[in-house]
């Protein structure tokens, strides 16, 4: 259990180093100093925020494929959990990762129908898939080709569904 309730500077230092090396594991590191998660957060989160942005300003190409290359990942997990590991339209059968998304069954307007998100923060793109992996896949949610999903938007069905 966590009895200090401060870090020494060196200690802070080694943390950063970690930081920057990819490498940190804040809750075995925690452990190994003897305090709290929230201890290292708040001691260290101002330096390692001032880090990263200079950093990601400094290296704003390498960033920018990391955090893309970072979004594919998240969003082909959450469209292979929706699918149950078959990358596919649940309506057409489209199966180019590029057209597939995530459809709300029951409508949900940027989530607000469903009780998620809020105004200020719309759920939709990048803050959808990463709010669907952080709680853990909710139902109410399929994927679908964009083709499909902007006609149960906008029409209630889709055309592929007009002999049904």
């Amino acid at each position: 259990m966590a009895n200090k309730t401060k870090l020494s500077k060196e200690q802070v230092e080694n943390i950063i180093i970690s930081f920057k090396a990819g490498n940190l594991n804040v809750r075995a590191t925690a452990k190994e100093y003897g305090v709290s998660r929230d201890t290292i957060y708040r001691q260290v989160n101002e330096k390692i925020r001032l880090h990263s942005g200079k950093w990601s300003r400094e290296n704003k190409d390498w960033a920018k494929e990391y955090y893309k290359r970072q979004h594919q990942e998240r969003k082909r997990r959450v469209l292979q959990h929706y699918c149950s590991g078959l990358l596919k339209c649940a309506c057409c059968g489209e199966k180019e990762i590029d057209f597939l998304s995530i459809d709300h069954i029951n409508g949900g307007r940027f989530g607000r129908e469903i009780g998620i998100g809020s105004k200020d923060k719309k759920l939709r793109g990048r803050n959808l898939y990463y709010w669907l992996e952080k709680d853990n896949f909710p139902v109410g949610f399929r994927v679908l080709c964009f083709n499909c999903n902007h006609a149960y938007g906008h029409y209630g069905k889709c055309p592929h569904q007009k002999n049904l």
